[in-house]
């Protein structure tokens, strides 16, 4: 009977052992990828994995730190363990939709983006990567309503403002294109294609002093961004 429960209590204490270790993995793996290193952090999310594979928000986070790795296939199979975990949570379905459109997965992107909107169908980044799905697809106008109900949503999500103007740009509509990229300067993202998207809108309606200050603003934020340089250089040339 004294043998049972010492064999018992040292079994229980590894237990809370090996769990405690998963739980100091874990921690480490937060506070990697909160410091973009994303290698060290999955690297810690593995280690506790074995441990912790039933936890949502692991599964989650590993599926978000392979996305910032670029690893797509990574991304998704994550993210549908922790979707298979907790199939209503909204950050983990709109994160897989994106994941899905990377690999040019088209069925399961928008069978997923659907599954978003019955949970939340209020959200601007839903709808900016709807907008996304369609846009990669070819199919231009689409897009152009998806980004725009996103913008609506949310007028200061910056990146539904550039992928709205830039499908009015696909579409030939300069005008509505420039007006729509203009809303970007007043919210001053730190994204140079933005200003470059602005300034390419600007140069086909004629505008070349708005666009030349456009590619100007791009070069502040990236003064390597070697497409602003040289639409800079194309526009300097036909306004002088």
């Amino acid at each position: 009977m004294r043998k049972s429960f010492l064999v018992i209590s040292i079994m229980l204490l590894l237990v809370f052992s090996f769990q405690a270790l998963a739980n100091e993995s874990y921690q480490q793996g937060i506070e990697s990828f909160n410091n973009r290193d994303y290698k060290e952090a999955i690297e810690a999310f593995h280690k506790a994995y074995p441990k912790m594979n039933d936890s949502h928000y692991l599964n989650y986070m590993m599926g978000l730190t392979y996305y910032r790795m670029k690893d797509y296939q990574g991304a998704v199979k994550y993210f549908e363990e922790a979707k298979q975990l907790s199939p209503t949570n909204f950050k983990t379905l709109v994160n897989l939709s994106r994941s899905y459109l990377y690999i040019n997965d088209w069925e399961n992107c928008l069978i997923t983006l659907k599954d978003a909107e019955t949970v939340n169908n209020q959200s601007s980044e839903l709808y900016n990567v709807w907008g996304l799905y369609y846009m990669n697809q070819g199919m231009i106008q689409e897009s152009v309503d998806y980004f725009s109900k996103s913008s609506n949503l949310d007028p200061e999500n910056v990146f539904a403002l550039n992928n709205l103007g830039y499908a009015y740009l696909k579409l030939g509509k300069y005008k509505e294109a420039s007006t729509e990229l203009s809303k970007i300067v007043d919210l001053n993202p730190s994204y140079s294609y933005m200003y470059n998207n602005l300034g390419i809108a600007y140069e086909n309606c004629g505008e070349l002093d708005k666009a030349i200050e456009a590619f100007n603003k791009a070069l502040d934020v990236n003064s390597n961004y070697s497409k602003a340089k040289q639409n800079l250089e194309r526009v300097l040339k036909k306004r002088y």
